[in-house]
C-alpha cells in the first residue's frame, strides 16, 4: 500500500476475496446478512476495495498491527456503512 490510490493487485484480490468469503459464510451459515456492518455499492471493483483498504491503513497507522481481516472489515465499514432503513 505504498500508494493508496494504486493498490497492489494482491491487496485488491485479498480485499475482494475477504468480502466473497464473508458473503459465502452468511449464505452457508444461514446467518442474517445484517451481520455484515458494511454495504458495498453496486459494481464495486477489487481495485476500489484495495484503494479503500490502503487509504484506511494510511489514515490509521496505529492499527496496522491488527489482523488483516479485521482491518479490511474496518475499512469497508468506514467507507461503505449500511444506511439505516
Amino acid at each position: 500500500c505504498s500508494n493508496p490510490d494504486e493498490p497492489d493487485k494482491v491487496i485488491s484480490a485479498y480485499a475482494w476475496g475477504w468480502d466473497e468469503g464473508m458473503n459465502l459464510g452468511v449464505v452457508v451459515g444461514g446467518k442474517d446478512d445484517k451481520a455484515l456492518k458494511y454495504c458495498l455499492p453496486p459494481r464495486v471493483t477489487p481495485e476500489q476495495m484495495g484503494r479503500v483498504f490502503c487509504r484506511y491503513l494510511k489514515d490509521n497507522p496505529a492499527k496496522t498491527s491488527a489482523p488483516m481481516f479485521l482491518l479490511v472489515a474496518a475499512a469497508f465499514e468506514v467507507a461503505w456503512p449500511c444506511k439505516a432503513p
